[in-house]
Order: C-alpha cells, then sequence, then structure tokens
C-alpha cells in the first residue's frame, strides 16, 4: 500500500548529470523515501533524456516522475512545466518545493524535521521559508521581485488557493512572496498596500532553520552575455509585476487565501470562493447560495501609475549616469591627473590647513566635534588614492553639507523640545497645537529635575564612550557564560 507523500519535489533541469547528483543528495539524506517523489522537466532536445529517466524511476527507493517537452524559452518559460509537473504530483502530498537541480539537503534526516511541521496551521495554509532571505520583511511591494524568499516550501494547499505555482511570472519564488506580501496587508489592502504597519495582516511565512541547504546561488558559471541578457529579462519581470493588473491580480490570490483561513476559523463547510471580477470582491458563497463574507480586493490605479512613473525615472535616470561615467571615465581621470600634476608644481599640498585654522578660534562645542570629524575624514581619504583635486571636491561638498546638516539638526531639536518626560515645557508643535498635545500628568520637583538632566548628560557620556569604543574579542563566550549560569543554578537547587 502506498503511503502518504510528505513532499513532490519539482525541478526543471538540462543536465542529466546534475538530476543524478541531485537524487543522490535525496537518497543519502533522506529517512523515509518512500514519503518522497521528484518530478523533472528535461528538454526534448537531449537523445538521452528518456533513457536516463527511466533508469532513475526504476533504481530510486523513492517516486521519480519525469516530463520532456519543448525547451520553449528556457528558464522563462519554465513556469509552464512546473504547473504540468504539479498537476502530476500526488494529490495527497502535503508539501510541494520547486527546487534548482544545483540545490543540495546538508542536513540528514530533513524529512523527520519537515512532519514536525504538518499542521503547524490547523489550516495546513502557509510557507516555510529556507533561503538566505528567510529574515527578510517587505514593507514595499518592490522589495519581492529584488529579495524573495528562494525555494520556499509551499503546503499543497497554499498553491491550490493561489491557482498554481505562476501564471503571471517565470519566477515563481517572486510570484508567491507577492502574494505573501498582500497577505500581510490585511482585509482593506486596497488602503494599505503601500503602508507596512497595518496591525490586521495575515502572516504565514514560517522560518525553517533546522534544514540546512547549499546551492542556492544564483547565475554561477553564466557566461557575460547571458547573464546580461538576464538582466533585461528580470527587469521586464519587474515592471510587469508592479503593473496595476498584476499587483491587483497579486491582492486576489492573497483575498482568496485569507477568505479560506476564516471560513476555516469559523468551521464554515461546504463553501466556494468566487470572485467577483465587476466589483473586485472576493466571496465566501455556502451551498444554499448565501455569502457569507466579501471582501475587497481591487487597489487604487492612480497611485499605481504615479509611483510607477517615480519608480522608472530614479531607474533611468542612474542607468543613464552609469552609462556617462564608463563613457567619460577615461577622458575625466586623465585631465584630472594632468591637473593635479600642474597643481602640485604650482603649490605644496598641506592637509587640512582651513580646518586647523578654524581649530584655533573660540568656538562652539558642535562646531569642535563637527571639526573633529572631519579631521577624521580627512585621515580617511589619502590624496594618493584619491587625487588632489578630486579630495578637496570631496572634502568640500561634505564638510557643506555636514554643516547645513547639524544646522538643521539644532533647528529640529528646537522644534522636538527636550526629551519627553523631563521638563513641563511644550514643544514649538506643543505650543501650536495647545490642548491636543499631551501634558504632563505629574509636577516634577525642582530638584529631581535636575537629578534627572544629570542623569541624562551621564548616560550621553558613557553611551558615546560605547559608540567609539574599539570592538574587541570578548574573553568569555557568551555560551560559556550561559553554562556557567546553568551550573550555578543546579548547585543551587541541590
Amino acid at each position: 500500500m502506498m503511503k502518504t507523500k510528505l513532499i513532490s519535489f519539482i525541478c526543471p533541469s538540462r543536465n542529466l548529470n546534475i538530476i543524478r547528483s541531485f537524487l543522490d543528495n535525496i537518497e543519502l539524506t533522506v529517512r523515509n523515501p518512500e514519503l518522497v517523489e521528484c518530478l523533472f522537466k528535461v528538454d526534448e532536445d537531449d537523445p538521452e533524456a528518456k533513457r536516463f529517466m527511466e533508469t532513475e524511476v526504476n533504481k530510486r527507493p523513492f517516486s521519480v516522475k519525469y516530463i520532456i517537452t519543448s525547451r520553449l524559452n528556457g528558464i522563462y518559460s519554465v513556469w509552464l512545466a512546473c504547473n504540468e509537473l504539479f498537476t502530476l504530483t500526488s494529490p495527497d502530498s502535503y508539501f510541494v518545493h520547486v527546487i534548482s537541480d544545483e540545490v543540495r539537503f546538508e542536513t540528514k534526516h530533513w524529512d523527520d524535521i519537515l512532519k514536525d511541521y504538518i499542521g503547524h496551521f490547523p489550516d495546513h495554509v502557509f510557507r516555510l521559508r529556507m533561503s538566505t532571505f528567510m529574515l527578510n520583511t517587505y514593507p514595499d511591494s518592490f522589495l519581492c521581485n529584488l529579495t524573495p524568499d528562494s525555494f520556499p516550501i509551499y503546503t499543497r494547499k497554499w498553491i491550490e488557493l493561489t491557482l498554481g505555482l505562476g501564471t503571471h511570472s517565470w519566477a515563481s519564488d517572486i510570484f508567491n512572496q507577492m502574494i505573501a506580501y498582500h497577505l500581510s496587508l490585511g482585509e482593506q489592502g486596497y488602503k494599505y498596500f503601500n503602508t507596512p504597519y497595518y496591525d490586521k495582516g495575515i502572516f504565514r511565512d514560517v522560518q525553517l532553520k533546522e534544514i540546512k541547504l547549499s546551492g542556492l546561488e544564483f547565475g554561477v558559471g553564466v557566461s557575460h552575455e547571458i547573464m546580461k541578457n538576464r538582466a533585461l529579462w528580470i527587469t521586464q519581470l519587474w515592471n510587469r509585476n508592479q503593473s496595476h493588473s498584476q499587483q491587483e491580480y497579486f491582492s486576489y490570490l492573497a483575498k482568496r487565501l485569507s477568505s479560506y483561513i476564516w471560513a476555516k476559523a469559523n468551521h464554515v463547510e461546504n463553501f466556494r470562493i468566487y470572485r467577483s471580477k465587476l466589483n473586485k470582491k472576493v466571496q465566501i458563497i455556502n451551498e444554499q447560495g448565501i455569502v457569507l463574507r466579501e471582501v475587497a480586493y481591487g487597489l487604487p490605479r492612480i497611485k499605481h501609475y504615479f509611483a510607477n512613473a517615480v519608480r522608472r525615472v530614479k531607474v533611468a535616470r542612474v542607468l543613464l549616469a552609469g552609462w556617462c561615467d564608463i563613457k567619460t571615465a577615461k577622458y575625466r581621470n586623465g585631465i584630472l591627473r594632468l591637473m593635479n600634476v600642474m597643481l602640485d608644481k604650482l603649490y605644496a599640498y598641506k592637509a587640512l590647513r582651513f580646518v586647523n585654522l578654524l581649530a584655533c578660534l573660540p568656538l562652539p562645542r558642535f562646531m569642535k566635534s563637527y571639526l573633529n570629524q572631519l579631521k577624521e575624514l580627512d585621515q580617511q581619504m589619502p590624496v594618493a588614492k584619491y587625487g588632489r583635486i578630486q579630495k578637496n571636491t570631496i572634502f568640500f561638498y561634505l564638510a557643506c553639507t555636514g554643516l547645513i546638516g547639524n544646522v538643521i539638526d539644532s533647528i529640529n531639536k528646537f522644534i522636538v523640545g527636550p526629551p519627553p518626560g523631563l521638563s513641563d515645557k511644550k514643544s514649538l508643535f506643543g505650543r501650536l497645537f495647545g490642548s491636543r498635545w499631551p501634558r504632563a500628568m505629574i509636577k516634577i520637583p525642582e530638584n529631581d529635575r535636575k537629578w534627572a538632566l544629570i542623569a541624562l548628560n551621564k548616560h550621553k557620556e558613557i553611551f558615546a564612550e560605547m559608540e567609539n569604543s574599539v570592538q574587541a574579542k570578548p574573553a568569555v563566550k557568551a555560551k560559556q557564560v550561559i553554562e556557567e549560569v546553568d551550573v550555578i543554578n543546579e548547585c543551587g537547587t541541590h
């Protein structure tokens, strides 16, 4: 009798030797191979593919399935094959993992660990994050394009509710990261889609740290020309993902997840999740046709159009600046090198001439601190590395912006007012807004106030010393301290 599958691996590949190595790794690291199935997509232009895959099907202790299809457009159309492979997975498989053929398990008996996550949420809707980005947060949808959690493990229910592994994106990790982002915005995501602090969001990403993977690198051994072309594909994908229609589709899929989660939490049985395109809402409808719940998935258009226009202008500006720098760097550096030589012959260089002159004057404390920072900065910018004119230009720019910043910070401190709870004086905003500004509930005696201000200044000195201290290696490791504390506690109990 066939056992229920724990996990189905979906792996598109072109390299038969790497497939063999991948399967060897699974066989060496899994405890119960009968709980695992591996599904591969190989290209039909390889004449050895069918014979190789049939050999692997017969020799492995776990289930191996495969399809042989046209290569189409390679990685950029692989989403179609991934969806085809998903339809071939065992219907009772709890987890589904879209994985690269170069990924390897470093943890022995990882399936024992994975079994502990079955039913982590009672509705079985969640993802297990395992990559180097597992701890990343996403305050903005665009960050989902840049650092999605690569190769997460999905529950089967997650993929069923989100209608496959991505029909609108060739990168399934980005596709699902977008869905998770909109899920985190909660039921009124149309209001909060660019506000990362909405407190009624749903978070179903679980960090899985016990299982270690290797081979997560991207683009290793790929030629410069291919990477250059891939960058264009990625840029096109980002623009597509950030379009209003795509973001609204991601929002729709997220509302399917949240609606299912709501139905299970409220013990609703025999229902369907219906998409009303006319008013852009997701509805829970029971067997009698009664709408039990509905939530909007539509997003504001103008906000998206404006945000995308601003983003494109910024990207274009960066690309243009980079292109100009590459084209003009040779000539610019040659001219500056010649000017530096001529200037050195006419006038000998002396560091911090103007700063040392200012340091002799009776300046306020913040100005002296500012001059000390300039001296520190000067030591970090040797003339031999930057060039005389380049260094002075950078130094002058930083000195001016730093001085302006100090003045603005001083004004800002006046506006914000003293530290909270230590003064009855209102800040500038407090004077302007009057009764709408919080007032001190306790009258602080003058002696207590003086003590508090002395303590505050003392703390500032201590923390300033910490800020500038050398971060040396600790004499005692934290683990050793914990072990010593445990020993002391054990002795105390006897």
